[in-house]
């Protein structure tokens, strides 16, 4: 079983066959542990992840985009908490306003960033984009 929560909707702002595409960006809990589960189940619901070569039809993206937010291990000791930001360049790949051509992407990311603020922060679990 694996519980998902939509966090944001979007069009795919990355170069390739699914440039413009609407995507859904999730958040996954896997309540049972399997194997490829968290890639297996999107699929099937029919909703796999951008750049997952194995279980979509998505060999143009240059990397999947799934992201492990949050691990937490159990060690003898004392629990090993790691957290990972989300990349710069996911919260670039999803925009909320459909761009024409793949040239408006390369314009869009080469728009002048003058303080941090500017920057999207998006906190997340664990991290999934997808096309719709």
């Amino acid at each position: 079983r694996t519980e998902v929560e939509v966090v944001r909707r979007g069009y795919l702002n990355l170069r390739g066959r699914f440039f413009g595409r609407e995507v859904t960006k999730v958040r996954v809990n896997p309540l049972t542990g399997r194997r490829h589960q968290i890639r297996v189940h999107l699929k099937h619901s029919g909703f796999p992840i951008v750049g997952d070569a194995a279980y979509s039809e998505d060999e143009d993206s240059h990397r999947m985009f799934l992201l492990a937010h949050r691990l937490q291990v159990p060690l003898p000791d004392r629990p090993l908490d790691l957290n990972v930001p989300e990349p710069l360049a996911w919260k670039m790949a999803i925009v909320d306003t459909p761009l024409q051509s793949e040239d408006d992407a390369s314009q869009s990311c080469k728009r002048k960033i003058t303080s941090i603020d500017e920057l999207p922060t998006i906190s997340l679990q664990d991290t999934v984009i997808k096309p719709k």
